[in-house]
C-alpha cells in the first residue's frame, strides 16, 4: 500500500510537465496591420467573387434559380406570370432580387443582374463577420483581413456561380450571432429587439434557419430567469418575425409553384436509411467541415465551447452548428436516386452548414494568430484526424462509386474531387484526400504559431484557389448545363404575343422555357391524357410521335438531343419553312434514311 502510494506520488510531476508541455503558451503576437492592407483585402475578394460570377454564361438550376427569380417577380408584382413545377423557397432573397423586375422584364438580364447582387451580398456579409473578429481582440483592419480571406475562400466564392441565397444567409447569421454577444454585454430592450429580427431574418432567408431560430429560441428562454422581459421580448419578436416570414413565404411561393411541399416532406430524406448510414451523413459533412476549412474551423469551435462562461452567447454558434448537422442529415438522403443516379455530393453536402460554420471560421483565424499556444497545434490535428477516421469508417463505404455531384453543393472541396470520376467506374481516392486534409490541418496549424503567417498563407492560397476552381472545375464541367440558352434563338422568332404549349412527356425543362420564353406563356398539356396542345408552338421530346403525327417540325438551332421547339402547320410554320429555318425530327429522318 506504501509503495502504491509512492508510486502516485512520483508520477504526478510527470503528468504536470506533460499537461504543461501540451499547453505551453508563449506571449500572444499583437497583429496591427495598416488600413491600407484591409482595403486591398476587400478589392481582392471582390475581384475573385466578380471573376466567379463573370463565368456563367446561363442560369443553371431549374429549381433554385429560376423558382427564386419567379419569386422575385410575384413580389415585384404583386403575382408572377410563370407556374413552375419545382419546390418553393423562403423569400429573403426574392425580395433584395425584386426590384431588378421594375427595371427590367428580360429574364436573362434579371438573371446576370442577380449575379452582380449576389456579389455585392458577399461583400455585406465581410461586415458582421469583421464585427465578431474585433469581439477576439483584432484591431479593424486586422478583422475587415481576415472576414475578407474568409469570403474569398472557395467554400464562399464559387456560390457565386448561382443565384442562391447563401450570401445573404451567411450575412443575417453573422448579424444574429453579433447582436447576442451585444445583448449579453448589456441585454437592453433595443438590443432585444435587434437581436429578434435579425434570428427571425435567419428563417426568411432560408428554411433551414430554423435550427439556428430553435436554438437561439431555448437560450432565450434559458436567460429569462436572468434578463426577464428583455429575454422575452427578443423572443417574441424572433417569432414574430418568423411567423411573418413564414407567411409571406406561402404566399410567394403559392404566386409561382403549383404544388410546393417543401415543408410537408422535411423528414423524407430519414426514411429508408439504417442508423449506420444516417450516421454516415452526418459524419461526411463533419468531413467536408474539416476538409473546407482546415484546422481553423476546429479552433474556432472549440474557443466558442470555452468561452461560453464568459458569454453565453458564445454557445449558440456550436450548438446552432450542431442542430443544423441534425437537420441536414434528416433532410438529406443520399440513397435517394436523382435521375436515376445515385448522387455523391449528398454524403459531403457542406453548403447546409457553412453559414455557421464560416463565423467559427472567423474566430478560429482571429484566435491562431494571436494566441501561440502548442494546444493549437495537437488540438485540430487530432480532431481533424479523428473525423478523417471516421469518414473512412462510417461514411465512405456507403458512398456511391462515380456517383456525380454539383459543385456547388461541395464549394468548399470541389478543389479536391476529380471530376473525370462523375458517372464512370472510378471512385474518388477518399483515404488519399481524407490523409491530405489532416496533413494541411497540421500545415496551417504550424504555421499558426509563426507570427502573423497563418494571413499570409490563406491570403495566397483561398483566393487563386478559388479562381482555379472555378476555371478547371466549375466552368468547364456545368458549361453543358447551361447550353438550354440555345433556345433564346427560337424564342425570338415567335410573334408577339405568341404562347408555348409544353409537352408535359417529359417534364425535366419546363422551368428552362418558362425562364426563356418570358414573356410569352407557357402551357402544359399532357398528351398520355388525350390534351391538346393550345397553340401551334410546341416544345417538347424531340421523339415525341404526337407532336410528329400533328405534322410538327423543330426550328433550326439550339435545340437539345432529346427536345426542342416545334411548329405546327399553320402561318408561322409556312415563314419559317420559306425561311428555311425548320427541321424534321430526328427519328423521322432517320426512319426515312
Amino acid at each position: 500500500m506504501t509503495q502504491s502510494r509512492s508510486d502516485a506520488t512520483a508520477t504526478l510531476p510527470a503528468r504536470s510537465r506533460l499537461r504543461k508541455a501540451l499547453v505551453a503558451r508563449r506571449p500572444d503576437f499583437a497583429w496591427n496591420p495598416p488600413p491600407w492592407l484591409a482595403v486591398a483585402a476587400v478589392a481582392v475578394a471582390a475581384a475573385v467573387h466578380i471573376w466567379v460570377a463573370w463565368g456563367p454564361a446561363a442560369i443553371m438550376l431549374q429549381s433554385d434559380e429560376i423558382t427564386m427569380l419567379a419569386e422575385a417577380q410575384a413580389i415585384a408584382r404583386g403575382g408572377s406570370s410563370w407556374e413552375l413545377l419545382s419546390a418553393g423557397y423562403m423569400p429573403g432573397l426574392a425580395i433584395v432580387l425584386a426590384p431588378l423586375w421594375w427595371f427590367s422584364n428580360d429574364s436573362t438580364v434579371v438573371f446576370h443582374a442577380s449575379l452582380g447582387v449576389v456579389v455585392a451580398l458577399a461583400m455585406v456579409s465581410i461586415i458582421p463577420l469583421a464585427a465578431i473578429a474585433r469581439r477576439f481582440a483584432m484591431t479593424r483592419s486586422a478583422a475587415v483581413i481576415i472576414a475578407a480571406l474568409v469570403v474569398a475562400a472557395p467554400s464562399r466564392a464559387l456560390l457565386s456561380n448561382y443565384v442562391f441565397a447563401e450570401h445573404l444567409l451567411l450575412a443575417v447569421t453573422a448579424a444574429t450571432f453579433l447582436a447576442a454577444l451585444r445583448y449579453v454585454d448589456n441585454p437592453t430592450r433595443g438590443r432585444a429587439v435587434v437581436l429578434g429580427v435579425a434570428g427571425g431574418s435567419t428563417f426568411l432567408v432560408h428554411g433551414r434557419a430554423v435550427a439556428l431560430v430553435a436554438v437561439v429560441g431555448v437560450w432565450l428562454l434559458v436567460r429569462t430567469r436572468r434578463d426577464g422581459a428583455s429575454a422575452w421580448l427578443a423572443g417574441t419578436v424572433m417569432a414574430g418575425v418568423s411567423l411573418a416570414s413564414y407567411a409571406l413565404y406561402r404566399w410567394a411561393v403559392g404566386a409561382v409553384v403549383s404544388d410546393d411541399a417543401r415543408f410537408d416532406a422535411l423528414s423524407q430524406g430519414f426514411s429508408d436509411r439504417s442508423v449506420g448510414e444516417f450516421v454516415g451523413t452526418m459524419v461526411g459533412q463533419a468531413w467536408y467541415v474539416t476538409a473546407a476549412w482546415p484546422a481553423v474551423a476546429v479552433v474556432g469551435i472549440g474557443l466558442l465551447i470555452r468561452r461560453r462562461r464568459l458569454n453565453g452567447a458564445a454557445m449558440l454558434v456550436p450548438a446552432s452548428l450542431a442542430a443544423t448537422l441534425l437537420l441536414a442529415a434528416i433532410q438529406l438522403n443520399p440513397l435517394a436516386d436523382v435521375d436515376q443516379v445515385a448522387r455523391l455530393d449528398l454524403w459531403v453536402y457542406g453548403r447546409y452548414l457553412d453559414h455557421v460554420v464560416t463565423v467559427a471560421v472567423v474566430v478560429g483565424i482571429a484566435t491562431m494568430v494571436r494566441v501561440k499556444s502548442r494546444i493549437l497545434v495537437w488540438f485540430p490535428l487530432v480532431m481533424s484526424g479523428a473525423v478523417a477516421a471516421l469518414f473512412l469508417v462510417m461514411t465512405v463505404p456507403h458512398m456511391p462509386v462515380g456517383g456525380p455531384y454539383l459543385h456547388g453543393h461541395v464549394t468548399g472541396i470541389a478543389h479536391l474531387l476529380n471530376d473525370d470520376y462523375q458517372y464512370s467506374d472510378m471512385s474518388q481516392p477518399w483515404v488519399l484526400l481524407a490523409a491530405a486534409t489532416v496533413a494541411i490541418a497540421l500545415l496551417v496549424a504550424v504555421a499558426g504559431q509563426i507570427k502573423d503567417a497563418l494571413i499570409l498563407i490563406f491570403a495566397l492560397m483561398w483566393p487563386l484557389l478559388s479562381v482555379a476552381t472555378d476555371a478547371t472545375h466549375v466552368d468547364r464541367t456545368e458549361a453543358y448545363l447551361r447550353n438550354l440558352r440555345g433556345i433564346e434563338a427560337q424564342i425570338d422568332l415567335l410573334p408577339e404575343g405568341s404562347v408555348v404549349s409544353y409537352d408535359g412527356t417529359g417534364t425535366r425543362w419546363y422551368n428552362f422555357v418558362v425562364f426563356y420564353a418570358h414573356p410569352h406563356d407557357v402551357v402544359l398539356y399532357e398528351p398520355a391524357q388525350g390534351e391538346d396542345p393550345v397553340s401551334d408552338v410546341v416544345y417538347g421530346l424531340t421523339f415525341s410521335k404526337d407532336t410528329a403525327e400533328r405534322g410538327g417540325m423543330l426550328i433550326k438551332d439550339g435545340y437539345f438531343p432529346l427536345a426542342g421547339l416545334f411548329v405546327l402547320p399553320g402561318d408561322l410554320y409556312d415563314e419559317l419553312e420559306r425561311e428555311g429555318r425548320l427541321d424534321a425530327p430526328p427519328w423521322v429522318v432517320e426512319e426515312g434514311e
